[in-house]
């Protein structure tokens, strides 16, 4: 090797000559897949052996409050505190900006006012109540005084929950580290009114499964204070009157949260699964990544991440339920063409099918209303809203008309659009059949209030063309496949059976490396028979947070592989 310039020649030889690496590692972050990991779907190109993480939603049943659960705090118009309250966790408020009282309140994690940060945390909050308050329950007495209750979903048979009310009371949940407790009111939540309210958790139970979703408004602690287990989100407001310690997050999702006392509020994360016998299990917000060979010095790295997706499939046809300017992921590109499908139509009986009607597109984007006008009566519904770009079409027949006569009244009036439009019709009896031509010419699109209508819509499956694509807001030129995302420009196509997800938040805001990596990368330091380890942190606003479950995680690191160690360096 020869002796790099500008550098003395004392008995060595030097090299400014190093072989970086690229290492990519990018994996799906899975609590459900049954490997141990919390991941699924790794990918790299050789290095990685093996990926240690794990998940904010280990425990099942567990509503996934995303980023609201790092939050000791989350108001929505205004957050007020009196006295030397001690928060562990972030505090926020959004759409309004009102906090006070901070200090001489206190909190470990970041203030977020009005920011994006703050609205996604009242966005994955939204989602875990309108989880919560839709799972079915079991009605139990208002009073929660002197009640046992094992895992399960709780409601009030008055619509509201109390606890010591007249005296002291106390609350038992009793069950294991993974049960799940979820209390549901439609109006309100009230402790401590008449004495020191307790709630006890046994056998293992733990207050971060504890769920209470409210109607209206809680009002903790409002005339003596206890300590309170488990997570509160309040579709309107929260006061905690006297202080005391809740053990979880105290989150309004329309009003404000008053501490009106010095109060200890302690976010709760949620218990790790164990990831298997002898490996690594580190705790949630943390990622550990193990290589398959060593390497020389940590140059550097960058990461990202792509968010999950939530919610129902929706299709891009039909309904029209899409949002401009919303982003969208594909989930399904579309069926098989349906070379035609029926439409059976019943009688009128003195004049009870005025006014109904059903929705139709063609390939051209021209959409249809067919309504019935019986003897001269029957208005099309107002074309508003979703049914804007709709023109009314007449189906006219006579009162009390026979199924065949209504039959070819609709086939008649399909004809009076079909021109072009790449379809024919034909009646046999009361059904008329509608054949499409390729490409396909003609969808029926019943809106959920048109069931039981008069007609029967069946043998509709059609294909979503790249043109259906481009309608709804797939750039031209581009070819539509499963996990594409786009903004919508439309609220739907006139055809298709293609169906899209909207995109949730991952919910961390940064990610770092921790320690020195040389340190666990080098090779003096690393028997040969290992390779190196990097420990990761994702942070949601600075506290350790693991991604939501479905958010793809990707991060690249920089090596140097070569085999000399470059002095000075």
């Amino acid at each position: 090797m020869s002796v790099a310039r500008g550098f003395p020649n004392a008995g060595h030889f030097y090299s400014n000559i190093v072989k970086p690496i690229k290492i990519d590692c990018n994996f799906v972050v899975d609590p459900t897949n049954g490997n141990g990991l919390g991941i699924r779907s790794l990918k790299s190109n050789g290095y990685i052996e093996e990926v240690y993480m794990n998940t904010t939603n280990q425990v099942a049943n567990a509503p996934n409050m995303g980023v609201s659960r790092t939050y000791a705090v989350l108001g929505a118009s205004a957050v007020t505190n009196t006295g030397s309250s001690v928060l562990t966790g972030n505090l926020g408020i959004s759409p309004g900006t009102a906090v006070t009282g901070f200090p001489p309140g206190t909190f470990s994690g970041s203030e977020n006012i009005a920011n994006i940060a703050a609205a996604q945390a009242q966005a994955a909050a939204l989602a875990a109540y309108n989880d919560l308050h839709s799972r079915t329950s079991t009605t139990i007495a208002t009073a929660l005084d002197g009640q046992t209750l094992t895992a399960g979903v709780y409601s009030s048979s008055g619509g509201t929950f109390t606890l010591a009310a007249s005296a002291g009371g106390t609350l038992t949940l009793n069950g294991s580290a993974t049960d799940i407790f979820v209390f549901q009111t439609t109006t309100t939540l009230t402790t401590g009114a008449g004495g020191v309210p307790v709630i006890t958790l046994t056998g293992g139970a733990l207050a971060s499964n504890v769920y209470w979703v409210i109607g209206s408004s809680a009002t903790i602690n409002s005339g003596s204070a206890g300590t309170f287990q488990g997570n509160i989100i309040a579709n309107t407001s929260i006061t905690d009157t006297t202080g005391g310690t809740v053990n979880g997050s105290l989150i309004a999702l329309n009003g404000a949260v008053t501490l009106s006392a010095a109060s200890t509020i302690n976010i709760q994360a949620l218990n790790p699964a164990v990831i298997g016998t002898g490996s690594p299990n580190p705790a949630v917000g943390l990622a550990l990544i193990k290589f398959k060979q060593n390497f020389n010095y940590y140059l550097g790295g960058f990461s990202g991440f792509v968010s999950p997706l939530t919610g129902s499939n929706i299709s891009i046809s039909g309904s029209r339920v899409l949002t401009k300017g919303n982003a969208y992921v594909i989930t399904s590109v579309g069926t098989t063409p349906a070379a035609s499908f029926t439409v059976a139509a019943v009688a009128d009986s003195s004049g009870s099918l005025a006014g109904k009607y059903f929705l139709a597109s063609d390939i051209y984007s021209n959409n249809y209303v067919f309504y019935n006008v019986v003897s001269g009566v029957g208005t099309p519904p107002a074309l508003v809203g979703s049914l804007a770009n709709y023109v009314a079409i007449p189906v006219a027949f006579s009162t009390n008309a026979s199924n065949s006569t209504v039959a070819t009244a609709i086939s008649t009036a399909m004809a009076a659009v079909n021109g072009t439009h790449s379809f024919s019709t034909s009646v046999g009896g009361h059904t008329v059949t509608v054949t499409n031509a390729s490409p396909v010419g003609l969808t029926f699109s019943p809106f959920p209030q048109d069931v039981n209508t008069g007609f029967t819509v069946s043998g509709v499956t059609y294909t979503t063309l790249a043109a259906d694509w481009h309608s709804v807001g797939m750039p031209l030129g581009f070819t539509p496949n499963v996990g594409m995302s786009f903004v919508a420009t439309s609220t739907g196509s006139a055809l298709g059976s293609g169906t899209v997800k909207v995109p949730s938040v991952s919910g961390i805001t940064s990610m770092e490396v921790i320690g020195d990596a040389n340190q666990s990368i080098d090779n003096s330091n690393i028997a040969s028979y290992n390779g190196a380890q990097v420990l990761v942190q994702m942070l949601s606003n600075g506290v350790p947070t693991a991604p939501a479950p479905g958010s793809v995680v990707a991060m690249s690191f920089f090596f140097d592989g070569s085999n000399v160690t470059v002095d000075g360096l």
